[in-house]
């Protein structure tokens, strides 16, 4: 209560101090709607032959160089803005084959009205037929806290959904389950569009995979985040931007594939006029039922025991994805907005397991072993498991503008969520089916969001951000296990709930012209509490308190998460940058859940409810240089990590293998990244990047040394017909008991547009040469168990894709989004390598 009660406060305090503004830096302006009143309009002409100019583009500015908006002239040549603040501006036209015109027009009080009855544009010195136009649009970007790859302006016909997006994208790296890993940490913070999403609660690999490829507008790489973000992830923040748009008018896209490993298909619909927008999208995508093989094995040496535990096992697997999303606005009045939105995505994996399992005993002497391969005992074991996951979202922002200043504004947002899960293994020995195994496995996970930010620029060159925010999170999982005989875990209920409330102050400067500066503080309070309830068996219907484990109440923690950027601009194309930042990572319910999760019979993963959250701190010296045909940044970071969270495998008596999570202390890494691109002529443009960091094992040595890399090329033929060549490798991942798999791909991509680029068919092989990839794990804990794994996936496939957009293509960019980003709460993939 006392949290609401505060919460309350703080959000009557910021939206009065917004409402009656601090002292303004615009001299005092009176802020009312009335000084909304100025417009701009006029004709444009050719200079020479006084003919109309139909569809030129033209942008106004602000003095201060700042696009407040843009437009095209009519097929008379005719342009207006409206509902302006009283100020000064300027117009920029831009027309192919005529000279870019830059033209002053100042409204103010006793001029709120500006009118051009011709604006002379002079035609160019070169004659339009020997220009070849050519659109620059880049494909990595770098700003003060993030690096931004624009997937749009890159080919991907060879890829399929978001995990593929992410390898191609500078400082990431992703193995062969989805999970991605920034600067060899795993522990990283999911966005959606700026705001996160539930889907990404559980599961990031399977929130990846529900995302299309084609519908991945941007990746952010956020690795200095300032305080308005959630000091979720210890490495940074991935925020993936979406093709969501509106128009003034209506359009709609047909998408698909059909290939040996993937299908999907894709439509979406966009309209908007005037005040309202709207936009509705929906997919579907699904494998064929592919097979796979895997060899493992496990020695326990234990001098008690010293078994070894052999497994052979063929697999088949099949997977659907669906999803669906719609997106209105409407604006009140130039000041006052609100955007509403509501999704769903989900996932439902089946899969198949034959396992030889065979346990030889070493107690009798290893020459008998050899000799007469002595078996303690040979086992077949069918496995059947269905996962399903869906998840679903609804947010609501109001925005409030302010006329003295364009990017002054109050949003206050709301969201509600959830993320269920169902998934049943069953586990059948001896080839009889007598002996069962049933493991189920569910959760619930629903949140509240609650959340305020407000922007103040002064000066024009300074910004102040401030907010607050609540989270309740209940997180319910419930869970059993029956071995055909009798239960060996009852029907429990987990029921987790965390409270989390948030107070952030962040400015950003432009000291001088060359130099900027962001420095903020964060400070998070959570409040969790944990307790279990059985059900009696027999007795379906009643639940009562588990007396066997202690349940926690309002364990509490307050974090103070502080960061500073400084950044230099050496010259329009050059620039370095130096920060500092402090995050924090809490457990999510994959880690928490304590119950036993059988993968086989012999290997079972359980949580632990007593994690504490990790801390990092990082340094980080950066050098970006874009210039027209080389791009290239280089960066130089050191990261401390306490409370490490890792999953720990022992070995029971027997061979059987289990994980449970532990914080492991501390972990120190030192890295360097590069990634760039080069442009050979107009149509041919090769990229590439490399991380190097280590894993510190222990404190008298420097660490391992790890790497990943990945190159890539697109060649325009010319005609509307283009092609790429994308390939990457992952070292494995070093934990502190081994290595996990590495990872590699490649991939041939090709593409034909027509019909004005409205369409296209595209051809896509993966991994042409190589039908199997292999993929090895390595674990030991000395005098303790030694295992070793390799699983032999099918990669190899063809596939063929088409798309298709009708109606009009003129887009404007969508009302702006949610600034929730529930970044609280780590994520599947958490151990740090």
């Amino acid at each position: 209560m006392k949290i609401i009660l505060t919460l309350s406060i703080v959000l009557l305090s910021v939206f009065s101090f917004a409402q009656g503004g601090p002292p303004s830096s615009y001299g005092g302006k009176n802020t009312n709607a009335s000084q909304h009143i100025g417009k701009i309009s006029g004709y444009l002409i050719d200079a020479k032959t006084g003919d109309n100019l139909a569809f030129a583009n033209i942008r106004l500015f602000r003095k201060n160089d700042i696009l407040m908006e843009g437009t095209i002239t009519d097929e008379s040549g005719y342009f207006a803005f409206e509902e302006l603040g009283l100020a000064n501006y300027y117009l920029l036209v831009n027309y192919i084959g005529y000279e870019e015109m830059k033209m002053p027009v100042e409204l103010n009080k006793n001029k709120t009205f500006a009118y051009f009855k011709k604006v002379k544009v002079n035609p160019g010195a070169i004659n339009l037929e020997e220009v070849s136009i050519v659109e620059d649009k880049p494909i990595y970007e770098s700003k003060m806290e993030k690096i931004v790859y624009n997937a749009e302006n890159d080919l991907n016909e060879s890829l399929d959904d978001a995990t593929d997006v992410l390898r191609k994208t500078p400082l990431l790296s992703v193995d062969m389950d989805g999970n991605v890993s920034l600067r060899g940490s795993s522990n990283v913070k999911f966005l959606v569009n700026g705001k996160e999403s539930t889907f990404f609660t559980n599961s990031a690999s399977d929130a990846l995979q529900m995302i299309p490829a084609d519908q991945v507008k941007s990746v952010e790489v956020i690795t200095s985040p300032t305080a308005k973000y959630e000091g979720e992830g210890s490495s940074g923040i991935i925020n993936i931007i979406t093709k969501q748009k509106n128009i003034s008018g209506f359009k709609s896209t047909v998408r698909g594939s059909f290939g040996t490993r993937v299908n999907r298909q894709t439509a979406d619909i966009n309209y908007g006029n005037g005040k309202f927008g709207f936009s509705a999208r929906g997919s579907a995508r699904y494998g064929w039922p592919l097979g796979g093989q895997s060899t493992s094995y496990t020695e326990d040496l234990n001098p008690n025991s010293l078994t070894t535990r052999f497994l052979n096992a063929q697999t088949k697997g099949q997977w659907i994805g669906f999803s669906g999303s719609s997106e209105v606005y409407y604006d009140f009045n130039p000041y006052n907005s609100i955007v509403s939105s509501v999704s769903m995505r989900g996932r439902r994996q089946t899969n198949e397991r034959w396992t030889s399992d065979s346990l030889y005993d070493g107690t009798i002497g290893q020459e008998l072993i050899d000799l007469y391969a002595f078996t303690v005992s040979d086992t077949n074991e069918y496995s059947n498991t269905k996962n399903l996951r869906y998840g679903y979202e609804w947010t609501t922002d109001y925005v409030r503008k302010f006329s003295d200043h364009e990017d002054r504004e109050l949003r206050l947002a709301f969201q509600l969520g959830g993320d269920v899960s169902d998934e049943d293994n069953k586990i059948y020995n001896n080839s009889l089916y007598s002996d069962t195994l049933i493991d189920k496995n569910d959760g619930t996970p629903l949140s509240y969001t609650f959340q305020l930010d407000y922007v103040h620029p002064f000066m024009d060159k300074h910004t102040i951000e401030l907010g607050s925010k609540y989270v309740n999170r209940n997180m319910l999982n419930q869970y059993s296990t029956f071995d055909g005989d009798s239960y060996i875990q009852p029907y429990e209920q987990f029921d987790y709930q965390q409270d989390i409330f948030a107070l952030y102050l962040s400015s950003k400067w432009e000291l001088t012209k060359e130099y900027g500066l962001i420095v903020g503080l964060r400070a998070e309070n959570t409040k969790i509490s944990g307790q279990w309830n059985s059900q009696l068996v027999g007795a379906w219907t009643t639940i009562v308190t588990d007396t066997t484990k202690v349940s926690f109440n309002d364990k509490e923690y307050t974090t103070f998460l502080p960061n500073i950027i400084v950044s230099k601009k050496i010259d329009m194309t050059k620039s370095i940058k130096a920060s500092y930042s402090k995050r924090i990572s809490r457990p999510g319910m994959r880690y928490i859940n304590p119950n036993k999760s059988y993968a086989e019979s012999s290997s079972q993963t359980i949580g632990n409810p007593d994690l504490n959250p990790a801390l990092t701190h990082q340094l980080e010296l950066g050098y970006n240089s874009f210039a027209r045909k080389y791009k290239g940044s280089y960066y130089l970071f050191f990261k401390s990590t306490t409370d490490l969270i890792e999953g720990i495998q022992s070995v029971e008596t027997g061979g059987d293998k289990i994980i449970e999570y532990k914080n492991l202390g501390e972990n120190n890494s030192v890295g360097f990244n590069y990634y760039g691109s080069i442009s050979l002529g107009e149509n041919l443009n090769f990229r590439g990047g490399f991380n190097l960091f280590t894993f510190q094992t222990t404190k008298e040595d420097l660490g391992i040394v790890l790497y990943n890399w990945n190159m890539g090329g697109s060649y325009d033929i010319g005609k509307g017909y283009k092609a790429e060549t994308f390939g990457f490798f992952r070292a494995p991942n070093q934990t502190s008991q081994g290595v996990n798999p590495g990872f590699s791909m490649f991939s041939i991509g090709f593409k034909k547009e027509f019909k004005n680029k409205k369409g296209s068919i595209g051809l896509r092989f993966v991994e042409p040469f190589k039908q199997y990839k292999s993929f090895i794990t390595e674990l030991e804990e000395p005098g303790k168990f030694n295992t070793y794994g390799q699983n032999d996936v099918v990669f190899r496939s063809i596939g063929i894709s088409f798309k298709y957009t009708f109606g009009e293509l003129n887009f404007n960019a969508i009302k702006d989004r949610t600034n929730i980003k529930n970044d609280d709460l780590m994520q599947q993939s958490g151990e740090e390598y």
